[in-house]
């Protein structure tokens, strides 16, 4: 599971590969951040549906994806 510290520095990567994204980059540059900024937001919303799951398991309930 995802603690506080951990998800707030994930937000803040992102928010800073955003930031660099909105400047003038090489198209191959452009290329790997966007990958980075893709991978990093995946990783949000694995982190999100870990957290969803824990709460089910939490409350007795079980969720199928």
């Amino acid at each position: 599971m995802i603690d506080r510290t951990e998800e707030e520095t994930l937000y803040k990567r992102i928010e800073k590969v955003e930031k660099l994204l909105r400047q003038d980059l090489s198209q191959g540059a452009r290329r790997i951040w966007t990958g980075k900024l893709r991978a990093l937001q995946e990783l949000r919303w694995q982190k999100a549906n870990e957290r969803i799951e824990a709460l089910a398991r939490f409350g007795g309930a079980f969720i199928e994806f």
